[in-house]
Parts: C-alpha cells; sequence; structure tokens
C-alpha cells in the first residue's frame, strides 16, 4: 500500500510541479490507540449536531472516539425526530445525552437546520450544567487528544478586554473564516463558556438578510456572526477594519490542524489552501496572534 501511495505522489508530482502529502485516519474508533494527557476539572459538554452520518458509522465512531479521548465529557447528539429507530439505537446504548428535534422547512444552505439542532443541543448542555460546550458536526471529527483541556485554556489565557455582554472569547476554526469576507467567521465548530455559545447560536432560524453587507457576504456565517455581535453590543459597522476588529477581539482563531479535524463532506487536508493570489484567504492563528493588542 505504502509504494502505491509512493507511486501515485511520485506521478502527480512530475505532472502538476508539486509536492503531494498523503494522510490516512482511522475509520474506526478502537484503532486510535493515542491518549490524552492532560485531564480537566470543569463540565463540559461535546454537542453534535446534525443528521446521523452513517455511512461507515462516521457520526457514531466519532462519539465512540470522544468517549475514549475524553470520558467525563457530557456528550450531546441533537438530530431530527425523524431519523429511524435503528440509527439511534446504537447512540442510546453508549449511553449520551440525544436531542431530537422537529426539522424545519430546509433553505438554500441549510442554514435553519444547523441555527435550530445547534441551539437545542446546546440549551441541553447548559441544563446538565455544563460550564463550556464544544459544538460540533455530525460530518466532522476531532481526531487529536487534549483538545478540551487545549481550548479551555486559550479561553482563559485571552480573556476579553473590550466591555460587552460575553462573558468569554470564542474559539472558532480558520477553516472557512475567511479575511476578505465581512464577519465570515466559520459556523462549523466553536468552543467557548455556554453561555457564549448559547448566544451565539440563538439567532432566528427565520432567516431575514437585513444586515447591511455586499451581497456576497449575505451568507450564513456572517448572518451568525453579526446577530451574535449585536446580541453582546457591538456596533456591526460594516467595514473591513471593523470586521478584523471583531476577529481579534471577540473570538480567538484556531488552526483546524491543531485539533486534527476530519471533514467527511470535503476529503482534503485543506479547505481553501493555495500558493496564487486569490479573493478568499483564510484568517489563520498566525494572523489573529500577530493581530493581538498588547
Amino acid at each position: 500500500m505504502n509504494k502505491i501511495k509512493e507511486w501515485i505522489k511520485k506521478q502527480i508530482k512530475t505532472f502538476h510541479g508539486s509536492y503531494i502529502t498523503i494522510w490516512g485516519r482511522p475509520i474506526r474508533a478502537e484503532n486510535v490507540f493515542q491518549k490524552s494527557h492532560h485531564a480537566f476539572e470543569e463540565k463540559v459538554g461535546i454537542v453534535i449536531q446534525g443528521g446521523i452520518w452513517t455511512e461507515n458509522d462516521f457520526t457514531l465512531e466519532t462519539v465512540k472516539l470522544y468517549k475514549k479521548h475524553y470520558p467525563s465529557a457530557c456528550i450531546i447528539l441533537s438530530t431530527w425526530k425523524d431519523t429511524p429507530e435503528c440509527h439511534l439505537k446504537p447512540f442510546v446504548e453508549l449511553g449520551i445525552e440525544l436531542v431530537l428535534n422537529e426539522k424545519p422547512t430546509p433553505i438554500p444552505g441549510n442554514a435553519n437546520l444547523q441555527i435550530v439542532s445547534s441551539y437545542a443541543g446546546i440549551l441541553r448542555a447548559k441544563e446538565m450544567g455544563c460550564q463550556y460546550v464544544c459544538k460540533s458536526r455530525t460530518d466532522q471529527r476531532m481526531y487529536a487528544t487534549d483538545v478540551i483541556p487545549y481550548l479551555i485554556r486559550a479561553v482563559q489565557m485571552f480573556p476579553i478586554k473590550r466591555k460587552c455582554e460575553a462573558t468569554g472569547r470564542i474559539v472558532v476554526l480558520n477553516s472557512n473564516t475567511f479575511r476578505n469576507r465581512l464577519y465570515d467567521i466559520s459556523d462549523m465548530w466553536c468552543f467557548g463558556y455556554t453561555d457564549d455559545i448559547l448566544r451565539y447560536w440563538s439567532c432566528s432560524p427565520d432567516i431575514n438578510w437585513h444586515i447591511s453587507l455586499p451581497s456576497n457576504n449575505c451568507i450564513t456565517e456572517s448572518y451568525v456572526c453579526t446577530e451574535y455581535l449585536y446580541n453582546i453590543g457591538h456596533k456591526v459597522l460594516c467595514t473591513e477594519e471593523d470586521s478584523l476588529f471583531c476577529y481579534t477581539n471577540y473570538f480567538i482563531i484556531v488552526d483546524s490542524q491543531s485539533i486534527d479535524l476530519y471533514f467527511v463532506k470535503r476529503n482534503k487536508e485543506y479547505f481553501n489552501k493555495s500558493y496564487k493570489e486569490y479573493e478568499n484567504e483564510e484568517f489563520s492563528f498566525k494572523d489573529w496572534l500577530i493581530m493581538q493588542e498588547d
């Protein structure tokens, strides 16, 4: 198998003049043998939202991996009431918390589905007394160990310095967080104090694009982010300067490689990486750290 990989890489390299890397991740949780080294005392909820991904038991194996890495965490699957019982039963047997939601009529981009299932799962985490919440998706998986203590430490080390209604910063990923799109914070994954994450996803699923952004910015990410900014008392100016100000003052942007994120819908290591000049440049942890004030 390794010889085949090397042959493929050599052929592609010769054809395109590029270095090619290939990396495999175990499909089953039982084949991930690394263990976490750092414990945490805080009560943390891991909310996995969306429809269950059944191919290779992806969502189920994700839950198994999280139970292995974070046995003290409250794992919550927020999915749909119309999910077949046979798909729900394995999760019940694992003893995790299930939240079954009425599925709204999907809209373009399925933004309302994400808002409904995210909010319901986070609300359950709050009801369970979780101090922190990590919100993820049923089609994504964090393979890295020690992600939870890493995120808790990040939130504690970088408190919000601006007066607002938020308890702390929200940690988000660089993947799909773009520098040149206003308030385009990635909505796939986030971590923070439970009240802040609940507030972030408290926007209405009946999306009304009333925010004064350029038409190419009227997307789910910008909608969710700007609604949150309004809710914590920030005046949204709809400028690139204000957008970057919000990135660096209300959020912590980490690279997806630090949590070893795998997205089953995008079977590639980097979502938007390029070595050419292009419009949609992702905003990385490096960018975020450089822009931090003393």
